[in-house]
């Protein structure tokens, strides 16, 4: 049987996608359930995304001219290739295909939970929120999914902290995603300013191919 402690009384447990996550009783952090279908849209848009990141990369990083045959390959076949060609154990060829994702108002975190659960490829999550109750819940939620290993806590205001990120001093991300409560035009500049070239950034509203 297993035991229940105290502080997971105090919570809601909120299954969503493959993530599971504990949610105050007393709603001190901003929960929608109505975003469902545009969280599963991030999930299908980044994932489709991480595919074309992927061909991308690779294609760059071959010397063979696939675009002149009428063969498609699948994104295992090719990396397989390009890694077979690239020196063992490098830090290059572990990662440089991989995706590094930014939430930047991340609530309870459960975008990031998800994409760790949900995405392949991903090497990073960092899940920011200017409010420290909200940063203590993300914590909670990260180890409650297992995924510490994939998903950073952040406490920071958003805007200073992709801003902070957008000199080439500072490492970039893949993806930013916004989800604000209302509109994130006052996102935008720094989101765009943060996200590597090539990347993307998604929000509730928006989402812009850059």
């Amino acid at each position: 049987m297993t035991s229940v402690s105290s502080n997971e009384l105090q919570f809601n447990t909120v299954r969503e996608g493959k993530a599971t996550i504990l949610f105050p009783r007393t709603e001190e952090v901003f929960y929608n359930p109505v975003q469902e279908f545009n969280r599963d849209l991030s999930v299908a848009v980044i994932s489709t995304f991480y595919e074309v990141h992927v061909r991308s990369r690779l294609s760059r990083g071959t010397k063979k001219e696939e675009t002149q045959t009428c063969h498609v390959k699948t994104v295992s076949q090719v990396e397989t290739e390009v890694t077979a060609d690239e020196p063992s154990g490098s830090a290059k060829s572990q990662h440089q295909h991989e995706l590094t994702i930014l939430e930047a108002l991340a609530a309870t975190g459960l975008r990031s939970v998800r994409y760790a659960l949900e995405i392949p490829g991903v090497h990073k999550i960092v899940a920011n929120d200017i409010s420290p109750e909200a940063v203590d819940l993300i914590k909670r939620n990260v180890t409650h999914n297992g995924v510490d290993h994939l998903v950073t806590p952040s406490c920071a205001d958003a805007s200073i902290f992709m801003y902070q990120h957008r000199c080439s001093k500072k490492p970039t991300f893949n993806v930013v995603d916004l989800d604000p409560y209302g509109s994130p035009v006052q996102f935008l500049d720094s989101g765009i300013q943060t996200v590597e070239e090539g990347g993307k950034v998604i929000s509730v509203l928006v989402c812009l191919l850059l």
